[in-house]
């Protein structure tokens, strides 16, 4: 499968259900209602290329938070690995305090979300 295709599948999955908010309050909400609001942090290279400090969403796991990062940020599929990749090249913070490579992870209301790069750091 090209690169592009799969990018396109991917954002597609991330897509199904999306509430886009953008045209309300201009902060591009995804996800069901009964999900917890997290805030997605980016940094380095998303948030340089995508021009985006953060993203508000809903999300009840990392892995939804990923998907709706995806729906609501397009150009960052192009930036971020297949999904099922996702764990051995970067993890997440969880409110500064937890760090994870569980897609699955639970998320709850006022949760901050930041995603890394594996390699950053000493």
């Amino acid at each position: 499968m090209s690169e592009s295709a799969h990018t396109a599948r991917r954002v597609q999955r991330g897509a199904a259900g999306a509430n886009d908010a953008r045209g309300g309050a201009g902060d591009g909400q995804w996800g069901s209602s009964a999900h917890p609001q997290v805030r997605v942090e980016l940094y380095g290279s998303l948030r340089i290329k995508t021009g985006r400090p953060a993203v508000t969403l809903r999300a009840d796991s990392i892995r939804t938070a990923l998907r709706g990062l995806l729906a609501s940020v397009p150009e960052a599929a192009r930036l971020l690995p297949p999904e099922d990749e996702l764990p051995r090249t970067h993890r997440f913070s969880i409110n500064g305090a937890a760090v994870t490579t569980d897609l699955d992870t639970p998320l709850r209301e006022g949760d901050q979300l930041v995603l890394f790069s594996a390699s950053v750091g000493g």
